[in-house]
């Protein structure tokens, strides 16, 4: 009985010091022990007042997460910068973005529990990056072409195939029409920073193009436009952003 309540006591603490979503993966052995997959995505809300070439969410900030991630055996996978927002609130600017592969989940969050984050984050003058991940692996990241990242926020949880699938129905039937294809489908676990109206998203659905021009062109194609304003129905919110490939590695 005691060693229960002491069982108890230690994961609340737990919770209350590393959030919900990293004491999950602390204290569940599949997710602790498995490769996971980190989306951080550098933010600066307020960006049209900011200085260009100050705001501390670009270079300089992007290396030293890398290289403090590196100390725990992550890998860059992707990374981009020049982010367009093809859908979304133009008060949430995002910068830059990163996805790396940590070892195991458990590296993760010796990584994120470690003096040198807090360090790195107490250094900063803008808003908080935002951390999101999965336990799901992507499809390896082209070099080249562009991608599309769309972070959704589901109605009534992750469906399985309510956007449609490619080249037959939803929101993604025209996609092979513009030599697109999915990468990534995966479910998300909100694990740091400021989540938009209180809510995470909760679903990661990654394209890969063979240009920006392509890209650009199949979202606004008219049956594109048609099929994503139908699937408002399962969709809550959105954020569609888009880069040119070549600023990270393939995993």
């Amino acid at each position: 009985m005691s060693f229960c309540l002491l069982l108890a006591l230690a994961s609340a603490v737990g919770v209350w010091y590393m959030g919900p979503t990293l004491a999950g993966i602390a204290l569940d052995s599949e997710s602790r022990e498995n490769p996971y997959f980190l989306i951080n995505l550098m933010v600066e809300q307020d960006a049209g007042l900011a200085d260009p070439a100050t705001v501390d969410s670009a270079p300089g900030y992007r290396t030293a997460f890398l290289n403090l991630a590196a100390k725990d055996g992550a890998e860059l996978q992707w990374q981009a910068g020049q982010l367009r927002i093809a859908e979304g609130s133009p008060l949430l600017a995002v910068d830059q973005a990163q996805l790396l592969r940590f070892p195991t989940g458990g590296h993760l969050v010796q990584m994120l529990t470690g003096g040198g984050y807090r360090q790195l984050e107490s250094g900063r003058d803008a808003s908080p990056a935002q951390l999101l991940g999965s336990s799901l692996e992507p499809a390896s990241f082209p070099m080249h072409g562009a991608i599309v990242l769309a972070l959704l926020r589901m109605k009534g949880g992750v469906p399985d195939a309510s956007i449609g699938f490619p080249n037959q129905t939803g929101w993604l039937t025209l996609l092979g029409d513009y030599d697109g294809r999915v990468i990534w489908n995966a479910p998300l676990d909100a694990i740091r920073g400021p989540a938009r109206g209180g809510k995470p998203w909760d679903l990661v659905l990654t394209l890969h193009f063979p240009s920006r021009a392509a890209a650009e062109a199949w979202l606004a194609d008219p049956t594109t436009m048609t099929e994503r304003a139908i699937a408002e129905r399962v969709i809550e919110d959105a954020l569609l952003l888009v880069a040119d490939q070549g600023g990270g590695r393939s995993g």
